[in-house]
């Protein structure tokens, strides 16, 4: 099971930092346990609700992800489905 967690970190006037992190969720908790690997190179994507993507990034050596935007709007985090086929970075 994939689990990610991404929050608004600051708003002020028309822009925004919103990031989290990605990681394997092998006991179904909910939480980024110790034993639980981050999931390093996986591409995140800030899309508009239209689907429209508007910045892509990859996650840090710790699954750490962000972005910051400056246009007010309602936006959306998707993972590809690159991430999870043969050759993705969450198949290595």
């Amino acid at each position: 099971m994939v689990l990610f967690a991404f929050c608004v970190t600051s708003m002020v006037a028309q822009s925004f930092t919103i990031g989290g992190t990605i990681w394997g969720e092998d006991d179904n908790n909910s939480f980024f346990d110790q034993a639980e690997k981050s999931w390093y190179n996986v591409k995140v994507e800030l899309q508009k609700n239209s689907g429209e993507l508007v910045a892509s990034t990859n996650t840090d050596p710790f699954g750490n992800y962000k972005f910051v935007h400056n246009m007010a709007g309602n936006y959306k985090i998707v993972l590809p489905v690159s991430n999870f086929v043969s050759g993705g970075s969450t198949m290595d």
